[in-house]
C-alpha cells in the first residue's frame, strides 16, 4: 500500500506498507524533521494496535526527506488525488 498525503500542517508524508500473511512492514518518509520524530515515536502504539488485530509489526522505518522515485514505472504509486482537509 502506497500513500502520499500533503496536509498543510505537516507537509509531505509518504507511507509504504507491505503486508505478507500476518507480518506488516512500514516505511515512512517525512520531509519535516519534527514530523519524522513524531511518527517514529508512534511505532510502539502501532505495534500494539496491529497486535490487537492479529498482525505483527515486523519492521517500522522512518526516514527524513522525500521518498525517492521508484525506478520501475510499474511500481510507482498512482495518485488518487486524496484530499484529507476537513
Amino acid at each position: 500500500i502506497d500513500l502520499h498525503v500533503t496536509p498543510p500542517r505537516i507537509g509531505d508524508l509518504w507511507m509504504k506498507t507491505t503486508v505478507a500473511g500476518k507480518s506488516v512492514d512500514v516505511t515512512v518518509w517525512a520531509v519535516r524533521d519534527a514530523v519524522a520524530k513524531v511518527v517514529s515515536a508512534a511505532s510502539p502504539q502501532l505495534g500494539e494496535d496491529l497486535k490487537e488485530a492479529g498482525l505483527v509489526l515486523r519492521a517500522f522505518n522512518v526516514l527524513e526527506g522525500a521518498r525517492p522515485q521508484p525506478s520501475d514505472p510499474v511500481a510507482a504509486p498512482i495518485s488518487t488525488g486524496l484530499d484529507l482537509r476537513a
